[in-house]
């Protein structure tokens, strides 16, 4: 399996994390923060399906520009994934005709190119061979965290939330698991603004460490930026020999 961390930013803050997109396999997506933003090489015209975590802008925010000029037509209609309720927010407060043009309603023929797939919790979907298991989380509005399985290895997707069970629950009853992308949004000395807003400090990431397999390779992500040299040397400090720093741009197999 073939993991990218798209970028978001570009020149001396290239590896800083603004928006969150990860590429999976060249076809899927998870989220759409920066993916529309990526795709004037048209490397990523390929991109056949989309699996939203939540609603949150960091998140969704460049779907638009991606259905307007990041795919290629002959691919069919993009389909995008994710909890009913924030289906409702991209249909309500984005896709809605005026923030931007609502394409999942336009007529055949007429331009339509997207479908919206609301996804039941624990019940894979199979798409390009890959079968993906949407897990809830706990952040701030929903948010599934999601399991990528190809048969051989799987990679989770822990999303945006604070200290959680269930998604690593099924992660430790999969036996090919091989690694996680891990938010860390705060330094410790935020870990009341951490609760508050669903996200996890170096601190409580160990603990999460504890619930994944010992030989789980953790990747961290979604590092806020204007904290990011805190966050890794908090990281770093844990000694924890199979925690990296998520890299932009850096492709990760498995």
């Amino acid at each position: 399996m073939k993991v990218r961390i798209l970028p978001s930013a570009s020149g001396a803050g290239q590896q800083h994390q603004y928006l969150t997109s990860f590429l999976v396999g060249g076809t899927i997506s998870i989220d759409a923060g920066c993916l529309g933003l990526c795709s004037a090489s048209g490397e990523l015209a390929g991109v056949k399906h989309v699996f939203i975590t939540h609603a949150h802008l960091d998140h969704v925010g460049t779907l638009p520009i991606f259905l307007e000029s990041g795919r290629d037509p002959s691919a069919g209609k993009l389909r995008v994934y994710g909890p009913r309720e924030t289906l409702d927010v991209l249909r309500t407060n984005l896709l809605n005709d005026q923030v931007w043009v609502d394409y999942a309603q336009l007529a055949e023929g007429d331009g339509a190119c997207l479908e919206l797939h609301p996804l039941e919790p624990e019940e894979p979907v199979v798409v390009n061979g890959l079968k993906v298991t949407a897990v809830p989380v706990d952040h701030t509005v929903p948010t599934f965290g999601y399991i990528i399985d190809d048969g051989s290895c799987a990679v989770a997707f822990g999303a945006d939330s604070g200290p959680t069970e269930r998604i690593w629950e099924i992660a430790r009853a999969t036996d090919r698991l091989r690694a996680a992308f891990l938010e860390c949004s705060f330094p410790n000395a935020l870990d009341t603004l951490a609760a508050k807003t669903g996200h996890l400090t170096p601190r409580l990431w160990m603990h999460e460490l504890s619930k994944l397999p010992p030989d789980t390779t953790t990747i961290a992500v979604h590092i806020k930026p204007r904290y990011r040299e805190r966050v890794i040397a908090e990281l770093e400090a844990l000694g924890h020999v199979r925690t990296w720093i998520g890299r932009t741009d850096h492709e990760y197999v498995w």
